[in-house]
């Protein structure tokens, strides 16, 4: 089975968790080697040399290793810092005319990049200014290019791993045909070099008229005997200098550039680092490069995370004995897995990021610790200064619909999205005291990141393969969802710093009382377990953002579809109004005292969660064997779902269930049902520990908008049910309105 390069990194990674030292593997099933994951297996094996696999190997590699050493000495290094900061100055100067200035626009950079280190390695390898990266129609460039591609094509196929199945098949005539046009111009280069170098023979000559290059280090030096490099092994050198240096910085500098888009406070740290260190100057020299030293763990990192080549191979020349006791045999062959390596548990501490757990997706002891911490945080003394901030920000909304809608008509709009807005901008009132505005500006960069979550972590429900942890975080969805839950948990861990901080001297909740009202977050902060133990600030961010992710679009779905059945309904539509209008006898919004009173309209919403319940599916593992009370077993560990969407409409429970009926939740009815034939919010000690929020926000929500529009339906455009995490429409939820005088 061929794997694609998705598949394999994965494969990598799955296979540095299962087997954390090392594991047999096979290419194209006929070569076996072994790959290495840990790192006292890497020293056993490449402290002593052995076969390298690139090219060369034995008495000629060690001669050209000693020969090409000088070549990468300091001080023939450093005058190559001009020549690189050059051809990065091209390539940001291509940047800045492809990005309009002020605005922010996306690019792929590999390609870029990888023109920007070809333009500097040729520089570099034999002073060749090819201004390949403003002119693309070079021969040479064009050929580098698609060698660098063919041989990546080769790897990738196993037969073609053997040469004469390779030079005889159609690619391999290519690839040899790029190679001749690469060679014939090293050569060319090779000996035009040669005729200037006749009358300077010594590098200290050449010193006094220009910079070295690779070239001038290869073409001058000498072994032992006195004896140079053939024009073969010249070209041999200057090629794997060129084609295997450039490619590999390429991959370096992009995935560092990533790195560092994914972590704006390391890149903001580094850039602050680098203008101290530049004090106003527009380019870099040899000796800042010593001084990043932020900038160097960063970009150590990154290569940890992203080694250039995640996997080299060795063919051992004499027995090995690992420290553990086990051997392998002379001219074995052996892979050792870099980017497993780097990302092996057993040596780093948390190798990937870790996102945290919240209440909604913890078990065991941290589950039930979270839970009891939790639970006053939605005490009704908590909760009843919500509701003042629920109406402001319903009536935002509500002053949306009325500027939308011209007096005296009736107008079709669209509502799940002005919910959701509405009830996030409630949820992070109340959850730390956060006035976003996100009704109203649509640019606040956090709001978009919230909802550009909820967006992806639906579409990672929708495709079963993204449900393996490996498999999405190593994906593009998973890369971006990991990108936004860092916008997201950097400025909560903002809020969360800066509330500590001004509740250092007012430690009780009392204090607190008396200068303003709880929110979420002052509850968490104050909470102490039987240990006197507080949460974590992982802890503390996790459930803050679960409390805010998963409160604001279940609500925004109950809502939505509320007033779907409330335009379904009219005669139960207006039978709720009337009841709103008596109890609040000319008042314009709803106080906490108003809530129990609200009878009919608290039956309305138990149907509308009975039809459309806004969670329609939920699991549970089970962590002892069951036995329900016909007889049938499952066993531990078995998944169960709740199909709550179809347990609400069973017939054998509910008489016509398709039928909008709130009568059913009259005291009378509702003493005859079974306690789990209604499950809006769960049930058991996991059930829903938001549930009287979201009721609170549902009433709020169906009273001032019943005060102020008349609801009916668009037949033009109705619902279509999607069961997702939460229930939406594939189409919205489209509603005609018409503002009451």
């Amino acid at each position: 089975m061929q794997l694609t390069p998705e598949e394999e990194f994965l494969r990598l990674a799955e296979w540095t968790e299962k087997y954390p030292h090392c594991h047999q593997l096979w290419y194209g099933g006929f070569l076996a080697c072994l790959s290495i994951n840990h790192p006292e297996y890497a020293k056993t094996v490449f402290s002593r040399g052995g076969r390298g696999l690139l090219i060369l190997n034995g008495p000629k590699w060690q001669k050209h290793r000693k020969l090409l050493t000088p070549g990468f000495h300091y001080a023939i290094l450093k005058p190559y810092v001009a020549l690189t900061a050059e051809s990065v100055s091209v390539m940001l100067d291509k940047w800045e005319k492809l990005i309009p200035k002020g605005t922010t626009s996306s690019l792929e950079l590999f390609e870029y990049v990888s023109l920007m280190t070809l333009d500097s390695i040729m520089k570099c390898a034999f002073s060749y200014n090819s201004n390949c990266q403003t002119d693309r129609d070079n021969y040479y460039i064009n050929t580098v290019l698609d060698l660098s591609f063919k041989f990546y094509q080769r790897l990738k196929n196993p037969p073609y791993h053997n040469d004469l199945v390779y030079w005889c098949s159609s690619p391999g005539r290519q690839f040899r045909k790029g190679c001749r046009l690469a060679h014939d111009h090293t050569d060319k280069v090779i000996k035009e070099r040669k005729e200037s170098l006749k009358n300077e023979q010594a590098l200290e000559k050449i010193l006094k008229k220009r910079h070295l290059d690779f070239l001038d280090i290869l073409l001058c030096a000498k072994d032992e005997h006195g004896n140079p490099l053939s024009d073969e092994d010249l070209r041999a050198e200057v090629d794997t200098f060129m084609f295997e240096g450039h490619d590999t910085t390429a991959s370096g500098i992009s995935w560092l550039l990533y790195c560092m888009a994914q972590n704006p406070e390391h890149q903001q740290r580094c850039r602050e680092e680098i203008k101290e260190l530049l004090e106003g100057k527009d380019n870099i020299q040899w000796d800042d490069l010593g001084k990043l030293s932020y900038c160097t763990m960063c970009i150590k990192e990154s290569l940890r995370l992203y080694p250039p080549v995640p996997q080299v191979a060795r063919e051992v020349t004499e027995p090995v004995t690992f420290a553990d006791g086990r051997s392998l045999p002379k001219e074995f062959t052996v892979s050792l897995n870099i980017y497993g390596l780097h990302r092996n548990p057993e040596i780093w501490d948390n190798p990937e990021l870790d996102q945290g757990k919240g209440l909604l997706i913890l078990n065991g002891p941290k589950w039930q610790q979270h839970r009891k911490l939790l639970t006053p945080g939605f005490h009704y003394a908590i909760l009843k200064p919500y509701v003042a901030l629920m109406a402001e920000s319903v009536s935002v909304m509500l002053d949306k619909w009325e500027k939308l809608i011209p007096k005296g008509t009736t107008s079709s709009l669209e509502l799940y999205e002005h919910v959701s807005l509405m009830t996030l901008d409630s949820i992070m009132k109340c959850a730390f005291s956060y006035h976003s505005n996100c009704q109203t500006d649509r640019d606040n960069y956090y709001i978009n990141t919230v909802l550009d979550l909820t967006f992806k972590f639906y579409q990672r429900l929708k495709n079963p393969p993204y449900h393996n942890d490996l498999i999405y975080w190593c994906s593009s969805p998973g890369r971006q969802f990991r990108k936004g839950c860092r916008l997201a948990h950097d400025h909560t861990d903002k809020v969360i710093r800066e509330r500590k901080e001004s509740l250092k001297n007012e430690q009780e909740l009392e204090k607190i009382l008396k200068k303003r009202r709880l929110d979420f977050l002052d509850i968490l902060l104050c909470a102490k377990d039987e240990h006197g133990n507080s949460l974590s600030d992982e802890d503390l961010r996790a459930e803050v953002d679960t409390f805010m992710f998963e409160g604001h679009d279940t609500t925004a779905s109950g809502i939505s579809w509320l007033l779907y059945c409330m335009a379904q309904n009219p005669e139960h539509q207006q039978r709720c109004r009337e009841e709103i209008k008596d109890l609040l006898e000319g008042k314009e919004t709803m106080e906490w005292d108003d809530l129990g009173k609200m009878t009919y309209c608290t039956m309305c919403i138990k149907e509308s969660l009975r039809l459309y319940p806004p969670v329609p599916q939920i699991g549970r593992e089970l962590n002892a064997p069951l036995t329900f009370e016909d007889g049938r077993s499952l066993p531990k560990g078995f998944i169960i779902a709740v199909n709550i969407y179809g347990l609400h409409r069973n017939p054998k429970i509910w008489d016509n269930p398709e039928v909008f009926n709130p009568l059913r939740f009259s005291s009378e009815n509702s003493s005859f049902r079974h306690p789990y034939a209604f499950l809006p919010f769960a049930a058991g000690p996991r059930n829903c520990i938001g549930q009287q929020f979201a009721m609170n926000e549902m009433k709020v929500a169906l009273a001032l908008t019943l005060l102020r529009f008349e609801l009916f339906p668009d037949p033009s455009k109705p619902p279509i049910p999607s069961p997702q995490v939460v229930i939406r429409s594939m189409n919205g939820i489209h509603l005609n309105l018409k503002a009451l005088p």
